[in-house]
């Protein structure tokens, strides 16, 4: 008897250790979010490591939205494209100045529990030019591999898909 009940600790141990290996993997999240009063598009990749429902997701990537800024002129270009100039200092320009593209890096870290086939919560913590916004999270699975997601904080919500590996 004492034999079979260390046989069901040890399983025990090693199905935990089986479902925590699950858990682990790469993840891209792609979305519409709004940050401080600008409504943009997010991409993160990032490694997903967890055991018994519990995981912890660091990642990396960009929030790209149009620049306020106006500085950036499209004129002719003498070979007969286009070029983008800056107004200030009359140098040509990166073609994107002139699109009022703006992206910043971003870095994210999630800390969620999962209940298997309803539901993923938890909280993260975005961190984007010195600005930290802790939010909530909530994933709810759509496909085998893909997830809708929500987060919500204070001056930033997204909502979009994340695909885990």
């Amino acid at each position: 008897m004492k034999n079979l009940s260390m046989f069901a600790i040890v399983g025990a141990i090693m199905l935990a250790a089986s479902q925590g290996a699950c858990a682990q993997g790469l993840v891209l999240d792609a979305a519409g979010a709004r940050v401080a009063d600008q409504w943009g598009v997010e991409g993160t990749i990032g490694y997903r490591m967890g055991i018994l429902g519990f995981a912890v997701t660091p990642s990396i990537g960009a929030f790209a939205t149009r620049s306020d800024e106006d500085r950036y002129l499209e004129e002719p270009d003498p070979t007969g494209g286009t070029r983008c100039r800056d107004t200030e200092d009359g140098d040509v320009d990166h073609d994107l100045r002139c699109e009022n593209a703006d992206i910043r890096l971003i870095g994210r870290v999630e800390a969620t529990y999962a209940i298997p086939l309803i539901a993923e919560a938890g909280l993260g913590l975005r961190v984007a030019k010195g600005d930290t916004s802790p939010y909530a999270t909530v994933a709810m699975p759509i496909f085998p591999m893909a997830k809708l997601k929500g987060n919500l904080g204070k001056d930033y919500m997204a909502l979009g898909l994340r695909i885990g590996f």
